[in-house]
Parts: structure tokens; sequence; C-alpha cells
């Protein structure tokens, strides 16, 4: 599922909870090339992962399923009855676009005989079907975006493909019918086949459901979004270390006045105050620095709560061949909390600031930094060894009040070349109570003793 339908999602389940209605999740398979199961699965883990879950779906069934289109095909053929058979071949079709027909399709088969039908088809041919319009589509209410202009250009629409498949138009129209849809949640970009939808409804005598498109969601860079990128879809977020509530909350602040503070908002709150007014018309933006002030805010906010939850978290995604303990665990996440926007920049090769942590140092030569180096390492074990409370202030103020026989600077690289073989990271006090007494005495002594 790509960011955009997650937001899409999000504001149709909101908008169900806050009218006491029903969410309902379809698949939209009629594009058989471009429609496979694990695309399905992967709606469902999605939305399960951010605990938007419909009331009816695929997966939960209920009273207006089938929910896959493809398992809706007598709907569509039955209701197709009141559109007109088309005998066009493909080549013609490309013929009319590679010469420049304005129209689109130019209604050529409107009036073709039962006769003319039944003899392409005896001779192998196939038709698709298609509705004819006569009329200038009459102007229509988008919930967001106020009055639009009816604009149907290309033609009378194909309702139903010659492989017996209908169009996305066609099915959602019959769907949105059969189940008793009275809101539809969409992208701006389908606010340009309202039209189209309208006429449809019209001609099989529907009640149209009430619509609102949803504002764009663009780049950082302004430009619009890729549904088929790898790193703009769901389970990459997921994956990058991101919690599905900040998400959430970031995703409202995208094109809307509904919710532009820095507080992490439970879903049942912010469906309780949801209204469609609060949706702007203007193209939303991604901002990765709020995603992650939001994330990290969260973070911070599960530490208060549920300290372990955030342990057993970071300890599924470390890498299995390492080896550190629960407390050591639990030093990183105490003294770094605060500074990391997602819990795999603790774990992560590209952020170099804590892989001290997981690697073992081999210092280069430490008489480039001292030539005092073994006395400041024997001396810097014997003031650890003192210290009662192994807190970062302790080991500050230890190592800040001792005279060790060098200056504080020359003393804290030769420390952290021993601990990190680092040049920058966290403090030499924080390092060393992230990393313990004891692995520090192993590392000083492995430096001292080569």
């Amino acid at each position: 599922m790509h960011i955009g339908g997650l937001r899409t999602a999000l504001f149709n389940w909101l908008l169900a909870r806050a009218s006491k209605g029903k969410f309902i999740v379809r698949i939209e398979d009629t594009d058989k090339n471009r429609s496979k199961w694990e695309y399905s699965e992967n709606i469902k883990s999605s939305l399960d992962w951010a605990g938007i879950l419909p009331d009816e779906s695929p997966w939960h069934r209920g009273d207006y399923g089938p929910y896959t289109q493809s398992e809706r095909l007598d709907h569509y053929k039955y209701f197709s009855s009141v559109a007109y058979e088309c005998s066009c071949t493909p080549r013609r079709l490309r013929a009319m676009q590679k010469a420049g027909n304005l129209m689109g399709y130019d209604n050529r088969c409107r009036d073709l005989s039962r006769r003319h039908l039944n003899a392409i088809k005896k001779a192998g041919g196939h038709t698709s079907i298609r509705l004819r319009i006569d009329e200038r589509p009459a102007p229509f209410n988008d919930l967001v975006y106020g009055k639009v202009d009816g604009n149907l250009s290309g033609g009378d629409p194909i309702l139903m493909k010659p492989d017996g498949f209908p169009v996305y138009h066609f099915a959602n129209v019959v769907d949105d019918h059969l189940m008793d849809i009275t809101h539809v949640l969409r992208g701006q970009e389908w606010l340009t086949s309202t039209a189209k939808h309208l006429e449809i409804y019209r001609a099989l005598g529907f009640k149209p459901p009430q619509f609102a498109h949803l504002p764009l969601l663009l780049k950082e860079d302004g430009t619009k979004f890729s549904k088929r990128v790898c790193d703009e879809m769901v389970f990459m977020y997921k994956r990058k270390g991101y919690y599905p509530l900040p998400l959430l909350n970031f995703l409202l602040t995208t094109g809307t006045n509904i919710h532009n503070s820095e507080e992490i908002l439970n879903l049942d709150d912010i469906a309780s105050g949801f209204s469609l007014d609060g949706i702007c018309t203007n193209s939303g933006q991604i901002n990765t620095g709020k995603l992650d002030l939001l994330n990290r805010i969260y973070l911070q906010m599960k530490y208060r709560e549920n300290p372990d939850e955030l342990l057993k978290h970071l300890k599924n995604i470390i890498l299995q061949n390492v080896s550190i303990s629960d407390s050591q665990l639990s030093k990183l996440l105490s003294t770094r909390i605060h500074s990391v926007s997602t819990l795999s920049q603790l774990v992560n090769s590209s952020e170099t600031r804590f892989m001290f942590v997981w690697n073992k140092p081999q210092p280069d030569s430490l008489l480039r930094i001292s030539n005092n180096a073994k006395n400041i390492i024997s001396t810097c074990k014997d003031l650890l060894s003192s210290i009662k409370s192994f807190s970062v202030d302790s080991i500050a103020q230890t190592l800040n009040s001792s005279h060790i026989g060098d200056s504080y600077a020359d003393t804290m690289k030769v420390l952290r070349s021993c601990l990190s073989n680092e040049s920058s990271g966290p403090t030499v006090p924080e390092m060393i109570h992230m990393l313990g007494v004891d692995e520090c005495f192993r590392r000083l002594d492995s430096v001292f003793e080569n």
C-alpha cells in the first residue's frame, strides 16, 4: 500500500467513525495485468499495522460481500444492459488516437444492428460495452472542492471490456450502489472522472453517494509521488522504524487543518472531532522533519509508559550475531531516547554515533593522541572502579575532577579511541554508561595489553 493510499483509508475510516457508519474495503482487481494476490495481502497487512481496521472486507466479511470485484462479475454484466455493444478493435482505436482525434472515441458503433454484431461474433470477433452520453454533464458538488463543472471528453465511455471484465469506473458505481455507500473519499486525481461516474449513476437510475476528493500528497521537493516506488510504500515506513500512530497523526497534518499540533492523538480522539471541513484544497507536502519529530515524541512517551516494551522492540531489530546484554540496551535507551527519531537509528550502520555499542573497536596507535596513553588508561580504570553510582553525571564528575596527568581533552580522546575508535559520537561519560563497567574494562584492557 502506498503512503497516499494509507491517508485515503485513514480519512474514510475517520468519517465512518464520526458518522457512526461502516468503513468498507473492496479489492479492485478488474485490471488482470496489474492485479496480484500479494498486492491484496499487502493492503491488509498495512491496514492491520496502522490499526485502521475495516468493518467489512475480504478478510472480515459482512452483509455486502463479496468484496473482490473479480467475484462480482455477474452484477456488472446484469447492469451493463443499459449500454450498447461496440465492435471497434484495439487497432482501430489506436489509429484514431494516432491520427489526433480530439474527441477520443467517435461513437461510431452507437447504432449497430444486432445482425451486424452477431456476424462479428460468429467470425471470432469480440465486443466491448459503451455508455451513450448525449448531454453535457451538469456541475456537481464536491464536499471539499465545492461546485465543480462537469467535464466529459473522449466520447462514449467503455463499461465492459471485451474480456468480460468491467472498467474501474463502471465497477465502482455498481458496487457503491449495491453496498449502500453514502460517502466516497478518494484522491484529487479522480476529481476529473467524477462527471463520468455521475453519468453512469444517472443511466442506471442510481442515487450517487457524496464525493469528497482529498488534496494531492506531494514529496518533500514538491513533485508527485509514484505509486510504484518502494520507499513510498507503507511497509518501508515501518521498516525505517516509524510507529503507526505518529505516522497517522503526521498524515493528518498534510493538506488539512484538522491537527497541526505536536500532540500525539489516538484514533478515537481524532474521530470524535473529525469533519471534512478541515480538509484543504491545497496539496499537502511531506515534511520528513515533522514526521521525525512526532515519532520522537511518541518514542519518549512510550519510554515513560513502558520502557520494557521499547527494549523488546529494540532487541527485535538488532542483528542476531550481536552479543549485548539487556542491561546495556536499557542504558542505551535511557541515554539516547531523547536524541533519536526511530529505534533503528541506534543500530543502523549509517548512524555511526552508536555503532561503538555493537562493534568492538580496534584503535589506531594511541601515541598519536598522547605519549601518556598507557598511564591514562590505567588511571581511568582506577577512577571508574571507585564510582559507586555508575550514572552519566557521576562518571563525568569523576573524570572531570581528577588529575590524570594529561590535558582533559587528551584524556577524553584516548578514552574515546579505546572505547569506540571514533572521533565523534556521544560524550565519553555517556559511552561509558552505555557500555557498562565490565565492557569498558574489557576494552581498556584489550588496548592496554596491545
